[in-house]
């Protein structure tokens, strides 16, 4: 899940669309706003809808009339509809907010909710062309679905808050459940089609409530219980320090964000392997091109929203910066042979070995990969208009 803010890209995007499109603006919480304004919005085909984060951190996550607090799953059961990952934001930031924007494809209902916490049992939802009253599907209908949490309990009750299983994330966010002896150790079974991943269940005690966490862990990684907030960790691309990512590793638990600030020069976060470190992973996560001014002052960001414990290995595609060293981790395992420094040094290796790196792609839909998961504002557009948008960030590539 990733959010842009590049004022340069989401200009881009606007230009390539239709003359006749609109941009619907649309503000998410606040400071002690939990909130979506408007509430609902009519838009046509072509439009866009521009989400702009309030103080607190809030997300847009894609539900359904039948389920509005749940994420939007498919016939599987597979969760395939818009996130923006989580926002957050400081309640004295006044400019620069973080923005994410949805395509709209067609007049069909668009309903959309705030993961967090128990924002949504508390009415912080949205919807695009919901049909006017009385109809039995008007947004005042939808929202009176949604049944209030009790008085103190945070995540909500078990006949409130329904069970949220995004991918990697289990039920973070889930229902209560009865307390367990004090001894409980976490059930683990082995996850289906990955070997070196195994499945974690496990119940937090808090003060006011008990819930379960269900996520992915990976052999000899760091402790995976996630916290009861989102961690952001913040890592600076490049800038004054050179061609480097600072910090140039992590560890973090599932559900914890990694915020990425592009500073100078022109640099992309791109997913590849511990074996291939200079090599885009195929399906893997990226940012694109990321061009910054020297003397800028305000800077795009791009979320990685943690799924499970198993390392993520990133890189920066432009010309040799990673034969140079400009790698990243996600939870690599220090005391392995697949640490962190021996990928690096493997990527160094390249410079040695004239062997050539990859470049990167720039982002456009939903990617998801093992361990993490990401989208870019404006997912989903035309090809059209990408390749427009695409061609107007590259005049602006400083190498």
């Amino acid at each position: 899940m990733f959010g842009y803010t590049s004022s340069a890209l989401a200009a881009a995007l606007l230009a390539a669309g239709p003359a006749s499109a609109a941009v619907i603006d649309v503000f998410v919480g606040g400071a002690g706003i939990l909130k979506f304004q408007p509430e609902h919005v009519t838009a046509h085909p072509g439009d866009s809808i521009r989400f702009t984060f309030g103080a607190k951190n809030h997300t847009v996550t894609q539900s359904s009339f039948d389920s509005p607090c749940s994420p939007f799953t498919d016939a599987h059961g597979m969760h395939t509809g818009f996130f923006s990952g989580y926002m957050p934001v400081p309640a004295d930031q006044t400019d620069n907010l973080p923005q994410f924007w949805i395509p709209v494809t067609d007049t069909k209902p668009i309903w959309a909710y705030c993961q967090q916490g128990n924002h949504c049992q508390q009415g912080m939802v949205f919807a695009v062309n919901a049909p006017a009253p009385p109809s039995e599907k008007s947004f005042d209908a939808w929202k009176a679905k949604i049944v209030a949490p009790a008085v103190g309990d945070p995540y909500g009750s078990a006949s409130a808050a329904p069970t949220q299983t995004y991918p990697g994330y289990g039920d973070y966010y889930g229902t209560t459940s009865a307390a367990p002896a004090a001894s409980s150790a976490p059930a683990t079974t082995a996850a289906a089609g990955d070997p070196s991943l195994v499945t974690v269940t496990k119940v937090i005690e808090l003060p006011s409530s008990t819930w379960t966490t269900v996520y992915g862990s990976y052999p000899g990684s760091a402790d995976p219980t996630p916290a009861v907030e989102p961690v952001v960790h913040k890592v600076v691309v490049g800038g004054s320090s050179g061609n480097i990512f600072s910090p140039s590793s992590v560890q973090a638990k599932p559900a914890d964000i990694v915020m990425f600030e592009f500073h100078s020069k022109n640099h992309t976060v791109t997913q590849s392997t511990f074996k291939t470190p200079c090599t885009k992973k195929a399906e893997g996560l990226d940012s694109g091109f990321v061009p910054t001014a020297v003397d800028a002052t305000s800077f795009t960001t791009w979320n990685v929203t943690v799924e499970n414990t198993e390392p993520l290995w990133f890189y920066c595609a432009q010309g040799t910066h990673c034969a140079s060293g400009m790698v990243f981790s996600i939870n690599a395992v220090e005391t392995s042979e697949n640490n962190f420094s021996a990928f690096m040094s493997q990527a160094k290796a390249l410079a040695q070995n004239g062997s050539p790196t990859s470049s990167g792609s720039a982002a456009g839909a939903t990617q998801s990969t093992n361990g993490a998961l990401a989208r870019a504002a404006g997912s989903g557009m035309s090809a059209m208009s990408m390749t427009v948008a695409l061609a107007l960030v590259g005049m602006f590539m400083v190498y």
